[in-house]
């Protein structure tokens, strides 16, 4: 399980870096990625709020992926629950994508493609690896 619990790691990391920093800069964080939002679009009050809470939002699930990781046996369930969530994630992702499709930014896609690997690739194989291990007891 020590691959798992450094992939768990590895995952925080990146939430939490990116989560702090989305929720720093707030909705103008995203015009490097090549976000195409008018400059009103960008200062929207609404919008900004949003981005900002779902930012600190994913802060928190990397500090979950932390907390969880250390103790696999104590917080499975919740580990599963968290697994759970990044992949409905990803599937909101594909959505998204089949509803307005794929940005044109470089780095916007890359980032697009990475998240969606993360979320319906690498999310549901540690969900299967977490189970399995927990049926066979080790």
């Amino acid at each position: 399980m020590r691959l798992f619990k450094i992939v768990c790691y590895f995952f925080a990391a990146i939430a939490m870096t990116t989560g702090a920093s989305d929720l720093i800069q707030g909705l103008a964080s995203q015009r490097a990625f090549g976000a195409t939002l008018t400059d009103a679009g960008f200062a929207d009050p609404m919008i900004d709020n949003l981005f900002r809470f779902f930012s600190a939002l994913w802060f928190g699930t990397g500090i979950l992926f932390i907390l969880f990781a250390r103790d696999l046996d104590r917080y499975k369930p919740a580990m599963i629950a968290l697994l759970g969530i990044i992949i409905l994630g990803g599937l909101g992702r594909i959505l998204s994508i089949w509803q307005y499709g794929l940005p044109d930014h470089p780095l916007g896609l890359t980032l697009v493609f990475l998240g969606l690997l993360a979320e319906v690739v690498i999310s549901p194989l540690m969900l299967w690896w977490l189970i399995a291990r927990h049926r066979v007891g080790g």
